[in-house]
């Protein structure tokens, strides 16, 4: 299809489906703007848990077991909370990762990225706060293609917490949720004005991973769909006002208005919309010439309040 007509684009491609659904690479590519962060002194970008991919590498990145300390397993191919286990940092079922450098029973060939699980550091939080999901979609407007605005828009952001606190989880989205103000921030502290701070960092956080993913994107296929609009679900380190956002999971722009088991019309109603508007502006303007572009870019900014 794409090849008899070379200006349009299909999501997901088979490539970048893999990718998500293996989620190692995404993983990665997140560890990777951390350890970035950290080493140029932007500590507040530089929190991330502590992941192993569970033997595709080798050694075990979570370091010695404790009885006492507890992680999170999750299977390699999955979605959302399925196959999410909450476990004991001794308990190793699914897991072909190297303790103190010292191998396993050996494998024959290659451990295969769709039999086993990886796991990761439990952070508390993400339990009893939740986890925010950010919409966010390619702006399009004349300023941000040119460089003069930031190349995403916020559309929604929604706060979702497990269902149960037992180790099989899954998430709901409220069906009817609040629209986001600094009240998300009430349990962590009751200072009106650090509330209001902490949704700024929140949306600026977003924001700027949103870029650094969508730069990355011109050169890992497996990420091309984000040049259309992403979910990021951010997590928070720690119930504190010092506690540092980070990204959980990157949901691509045709899975984020799935939430669990739950389902919110007015979130996926701004999500269509906005999408709606990207298919007719990004991937058909070329078709439609210069002059159309133009128009689409004008009317793209009489149409902004609707998407706020």
């Amino acid at each position: 299809m794409m090849s008899a007509h070379p200006n349009l684009k299909v999501f997901p491609d088979p490539a970048e489906s893999e990718w998500e659904e293996t989620k190692i690479g995404d993983l990665t590519f997140l560890e990777g703007i951390a350890s970035a962060a950290s080493d140029a002194g932007f500590d507040w970008l530089s929190y991330r848990p502590k992941t192993c991919d569970g033997g595709l590498s080798g050694t075990c990145e979570l370091g010695p077991p404790c009885e006492e300390d507890q992680m999170v397993v999750k299977k390699i191919c999955s979605s959302g909370g399925i196959g999410v286990k909450t476990v004991k940092m001794t308990n190793r079922a699914g897991l072909y990762c190297y303790l103190n450098g010292n191998p396993q029973k050996p494998r024959r060939g290659h451990p295969d990225p769709r039999g086993h699980s990886f796991h990761q550091e439990f952070v508390e939080t993400l339990c009893s706060f939740g986890e925010f999901r950010v919409c966010i979609q390619r702006d399009t407007s004349e300023e941000a293609m040119d460089g003069l605005n930031l190349p995403g828009r916020i559309t929604s952001i929604t706060r979702t917490k497990p269902l149960s606190m037992d180790g099989h989880r899954g998430f709901a989205g409220s069906s009817n949720p609040k629209p986001f103000d600094r009240r998300e921030f009430e349990d962590i502290t009751k200072d009106a004005g650090q509330q209001e701070q902490k949704c700024k960092e929140l949306r600026k956080f977003a924001l700027l991973i949103y870029i650094l993913i969508l730069e990355r994107s011109r050169y890992v296929p497996e990420l091309s769909s984000v040049s259309v609009g992403v979910r990021l679900d951010v997590g928070l380190s720690a119930l504190s006002i010092d506690g540092k956002f980070f990204i959980n999971e990157i949901t691509r722009c045709y899975n984020a208005s799935s939430y669990g088991t739950g389902y919110c019309i007015e979130v996926n109603r701004d999500w269509a919309d906005a999408l709606a508007w990207i298919a007719t502006v990004v991937f058909g303007q070329e078709d439609e010439g210069h002059g159309t572009r133009k128009t689409s870019r004008k009317r793209r900014r009489e149409d902004d309040s609707s998407l706020d």
